[in-house]
């Protein structure tokens, strides 16, 4: 098991639970992760606005490529990828989800797996403020 370490939305560092031991830090600029630590070696990572985009080792050789559809699914890897995907949530490969700090994301499905937790995003007496993609609270007839 790894017991990570938080600072507000970043994870800072994970250790081995057994021994306390630092498997991984990361390294923030501002709220964006630009590298991490792993066994002694740094590895970087060029994002743009959503996603960690190149991932680079300390001699600055790409190590991989990833890009995204526009509802998070995979398109165009290659290479070594990180853990972190689309809008650097942390995908689980197992589950097929990306995890969003409090929720999971499904890329397939194209949005959240469960409604936001906050109740007071949403109105209990109104279905649709659940649906967080929505344009508008009408009913279209097609």
């Amino acid at each position: 098991m790894t017991h990570y370490i938080w600072h507000g939305f970043q994870v800072l560092a994970e250790h081995a639970e057994s021994t306390g031991a630092v498997i991984t830090d990361y390294v923030y600029s501002d709220s964006r992760m630009i590298a991490k630590v792993n066994s002694g070696a740094t590895t970087y990572f060029l994002s743009d606005r959503l996603s960690v985009r190149v991932v680079l080792n300390a001699s600055g050789t790409v190590l991989g490529r990833q890009s995204h559809l526009p509802f998070g699914e995979s398109f165009g890897e290659s290479g070594t990828q990180d853990k972190r995907h689309f809008t650097s949530y942390e995908r689980d490969v197992e589950a097929g989800t990306d995890y969003a700090v409090n929720r999971q994301y499904s890329q397939s499905a194209g949005r959240f797996t469960r409604s936001d937790p906050n109740s007071e995003s949403y109105d209990s007496n109104n279905s649709q403020s659940l649906n967080r993609y929505a344009y508008s609270e009408g009913v279209v007839d097609i």
